[in-house]
């Protein structure tokens, strides 16, 4: 089943009744922009609060991660600028992809991968990210920093694009 979605960002939540399915390959485009020196919160999340995906801006770091809030239930996909916060003005093209069945999750920024991680259990729980109520992010044990989780909303970035969410596809250099 393939199926293209476009939803205006920042938005929260994402409900999981805008897809026809969450249990298939998955890929997410955005662009952002760092406006200021403290760039932090969600690019996006969909789910509930135990299982979902979420894309994140805090500081130096872009993350991603999708499964279920249980240790070993979940792939997490981090990217951190060796040289700092990331540079104000910087404009990312920003990929996410995730392979339920084996738990992978990557992040391609500007055409580069520049994160990738994988399920310590090898796949994500069934119903991944079936949920509705949008607070994965927020209900998260493990890799999200608390100010992207109490904040929410984008502090020095913005969303420069619509996400478009790609339901059974994923890139094709996803190895």
């Amino acid at each position: 089943m393939y199926g293209t979605h476009i939803i205006p960002i920042p938005t929260r939540p994402i409900l999981g009744n805008r897809f026809p399915s969450v249990d298939i390959p998955a890929t997410f485009w955005t662009a952002i922009r760092i406006t200021g020196a403290s760039p932090a919160g969600l690019i996006f999340e969909l789910g509930n609060d135990t299982t979902g995906i979420a894309a994140w801006v805090d500081d130096d770091t872009i993350g991603f991660r999708a499964g279920d809030a249980a240790a070993g239930d979940f792939g997490s996909a981090l990217f951190v600028n060796a040289a700092g916060t990331l540079p104000d003005g910087l404009e990312l093209d920003l990929v996410f992809a995730v392979r339920p069945g084996d738990g992978r999750v990557r992040v391609w920024g500007n055409g580069r991968e520049i994160a990738r991680g994988v399920a310590a259990n090898g796949q994500l729980p069934n119903g991944w990210s079936s949920g509705t109520n949008g607070s994965f992010a927020l209900n998260r044990s493990g890799n999200t920093p608390p100010d992207v989780t109490e904040f929410g909303i984008p502090a020095d970035f913005a969303c420069i694009e619509p996400l478009r969410a790609f339901m059974g596809q994923i890139p094709r250099h996803f190895v």
